[in-house]
């Protein structure tokens, strides 16, 4: 099945309705491409993307790997039960940490590559006696990944 801005025009119900749908022919297996600017809705329905500008492939593949494409690491925020500002200093030293900043009351932290292990983290902090209290991964959407890999050129 071939579409092309499926949910233009719609009113909120069609477009819930088109949705389901949809995802029931992808339970059944068939295969569905759509060309949309609604990139919130494709995450939810879409397991591979292409992201093209002016003619020019920029990603394909998995949508679960754009965010990584578009950000060369992933992104992680730890709360901490002790002090984050020495946390982040230790971060700072530990192999495969691109880049660690206090945040909100946060350690922000983005590792080199998306596959670096996160448990290097909860590792280094727990070691160096840091309690940690939350630890997760930012989710970056499609939309915000469409931002950092296009220059906003048109033809």
């Amino acid at each position: 099945l071939l579409l092309d801005e499926p949910a233009s025009g719609l009113d909120p119900r069609a477009r819930i309705e088109m949705m389901a749908i949809l995802q029931e022919l992808q339970r059944m297996g068939k295969t569905i491409i759509i060309s949309s600017h609604i990139l919130s809705e494709l995450e939810t329905l879409c397991n591979r993307c292409a992201i093209i500008e002016r003619g020019r492939l920029i990603y394909s593949g998995p949508v679960q790997g754009v965010a990584s494409h578009a950000s060369g690491g992933r992104v992680f925020h730890v709360r901490l039960s002790t002090d984050a500002a020495a946390a982040t200093t230790l971060l700072l030293g530990v192999p495969g940490v691109e880049e660690a900043e206090v945040a909100e009351g946060r350690v922000r932290v983005v590792l080199e590559a998306a596959d670096t292990d996160p448990a290097i983290l909860a590792r280094a902090l727990v070691n160096a006696g840091h309690g940690i209290t939350e630890l997760r991964e930012e989710q970056v959407g499609l939309e915000e990944v469409f931002l950092r890999v296009t220059k906003g050129e048109t033809q």
